[in-house]
């Protein structure tokens, strides 16, 4: 039976299509025919198997001649042939199936290569932009920081008690804990808030906000300063801005430096930035350091972050707010009364109206009043 094919010969051009011509399987050969040439017999011997076509799929046998002729199969014809029985067939069916079994697997050795390779350029993009974030958040420049420290409050700051009495004390506190050295590096910003939840905010730039009712809940001086120093560490150590760059990344970076209204996304997001419990750790430790060089108390840090651990409290759904913004680690007691046994004698309660000041900020938000 003939079978379609098509014949490059050294006739074939650019500009001249193959020649249809037709192929027939003998016993021990296949005979060539091409309309208005002599018919060509050929041997296995004379003809190499290889793949082509668009699909590089299609079967070509290639002759030996000096210039040799590419016969490309039809599917009609690879059909015929594995349907003949005569031993030509089997031998070149075994051939043309080995060849399309090493492309196979050469495909898909080549598509996993690719795979790894892509997969090597995407990890590497990922740390590599991980690490920049890092470094970023380090090595941020205090002027980037207090633009976004300025932009990202200028909702809350509209909040903060006017009280004189109240805002004095508060800031007074809190250079008092932050001491001169933190002070030349940061212009900190101390404020009270009438909120009734029991937390306290840091953001970039020296900006620390105390709720009325974290005020409400310490009972006493030391308690707040714990709180202050804490805070004011995560500002020293830019854990705040550190988990700004990792939620918001570069590109609200370059927009919310060079463009206010980017800050947008950073005002409504700001308050529930969550701190990891490494940086809480390092807020504790660091923070507790800050209250022995500045001569303070540091019992007041530790009993108060033991009570707010403490479930049973009827005001325990507020404290939730301070605990989803500060995870807590159940060793929190244990590190930080070995921090405080470095302590020197002598620290002191810092000397302040301590009941008005709680007065004034319960009268400013009354449902926090106990």
């Amino acid at each position: 039976m003939n079978y379609p094919v098509s014949v490059f010969t050294e006739e074939t051009t650019p500009s001249a299509p193959p020649f249809a011509a037709t192929l027939q399987w003998q016993e021990d050969h296949l005979i060539l025919k091409i309309p208005g040439k002599e018919a060509r017999k050929l041997f296995l011997n004379d003809v190499s198997l290889s793949l082509g076509g668009i699909e590089k799929n299609q079967v070509i046998l290639t002759t030996s001649d000096a210039t040799p002729w590419r016969i490309y199969l039809s599917n009609d014809a690879e059909k015929g042939l594995r349907h003949h029985s005569h031993p030509t067939g089997p031998s070149l069916v075994a051939q043309i199936d080995a060849l399309r079994g090493v492309r196979f697997k050469s495909r898909w050795a080549y598509k996993f290569r690719f795979f790894l390779k892509l997969l090597s350029i995407i990890l590497v993009a990922l740390l590599t932009y991980r690490v920049f974030l890092f470094l970023l958040g380090l090595f941020m420049p205090l002027s980037w920081e207090k633009h976004l420290g300025d932009g990202s409050t200028r909702d809350i700051e509209k909040m903060a008690l006017k009280d004189p009495i109240v805002a004095q004390t508060i800031q007074t506190l809190g250079e008092k804990v932050a001491g001169p050295e933190a002070l030349r590096r940061y212009e900190f910003k101390f404020r009270v808030i009438p909120k009734a939840e029991v937390n306290a905010l840091a953001y970039p730039g020296g900006w620390i906000y105390v709720h009325t009712g974290l005020i409400q809940f310490a009972q006493s001086p030391d308690e707040l300063t714990g709180v202050l120093a804490h805070e004011v560490q995560h500002i020293l150590e830019r854990h705040s801005l550190r988990r700004m760059v990792d939620d918001f990344g570069f590109s609200f970076f370059i927009t919310g430096i060079m463009g206010d209204h980017a800050l947008s996304a950073v005002i409504a997001k700001a308050n529930t930035l969550q701190f990891s419990r490494g940086q809480e750790k390092e807020a504790d430790v660091r923070g507790m350091k800050l209250l022995m060089k500045a001569g303070l108390p540091g019992d007041g840090m530790i009993t108060f972050f033991e009570r707010m651990q403490k479930s049973d409290s009827p005001r325990w759904m507020e404290y939730l707010a301070y605990l989803s913004t500060h995870p807590s680690d159940k060793n929190r007691a244990t590190y930080l009364r070995k921090t405080l046994a470095d302590a020197r004698p002598g620290a002191q309660t810092p000397k302040i109206a301590w009941e008005e000041f709680k007065k004034r900020c319960a009268e400013a938000n009354p449902a926090v009043s106990q």
